[in-house]
């Protein structure tokens, strides 16, 4: 009888404790995949810039890569900035970032623009991050970015 119970125990105790282990495992299973359509032969060309790199976190650097860097012009004339992002890592990443502006004799211009923002990139995923001028006399920009802690 005492070894009926112990068994009994035994198989309550594998099941309790198997049980948030299988759920773990579940929800772990595996990211979304993005499925993706766009015209077979794009008409918009995004104008390339060159860029300069300063690397300060190069685990970051490994998993989430500055691909591109675009810039274009609003109707107002104020400059866009666009970076191409792609995380090459099998797990989601995420990230904070921030365009920083200058004018143009190097000064930081303070306009409450440049404020860190959050994105997450999913493995494999390439987005899009974009930053507009807080006025025409912002002709420079720095991007920043961390990983989120």
């Amino acid at each position: 009888m005492r070894l009926l119970h112990m068994i009994r125990s035994g198989r309550r105790l594998l099941i309790v404790c198997a049980l948030p282990f299988a759920f773990c495992l579940a929800g772990c299973e595996s990211q979304p995949r993005v499925n993706i359509a766009e015209a077979a032969e794009p008409t918009a060309r995004p104008t390339a810039i060159d860029d300069r790199r300063v690397i300060r976190d190069a685990r970051l650097s490994r998993y989430v890569e500055l691909v591109n860097l675009f810039e274009s012009a609003s109707p107002a004339g104020l400059k866009i900035v666009e970076a191409e992002l792609y995380n090459a890592s099998a797990n989601r990443r995420a990230i904070r970032y921030r365009f920083q502006w200058f004018g143009p004799e190097g000064l930081a211009i303070d306009s409450g623009a440049s404020v860190w923002r959050d994105r997450a990139l999913l493995s494999g995923e390439r987005a899009r991050i974009s930053g507009i001028a807080p006025n025409d006399r912002a002709n420079d920009f720095q991007l920043d970015i961390i990983a989120a802690r």
